[in-house]
């Protein structure tokens, strides 16, 4: 992801953080859950 955005890992972190933080979700399997009952799209190669 970093790469594709022209910005680092540790940016990349950051904002993920505040994004979990903002949707109490506290892990990567959590938010999947939270975006299929949504009917996001999950693919592991995104």
């Amino acid at each position: 992801m970093a790469k594709e955005l022209y910005i680092t890992v540790s940016t990349v972190g950051q904002h993920l953080t505040r994004a979990y933080r903002k949707l109490n979700v506290r892990r990567r399997t959590e938010l999947a859950a939270i975006l299929a009952r949504v009917g996001a799209i999950v693919t592991a190669d995104r």
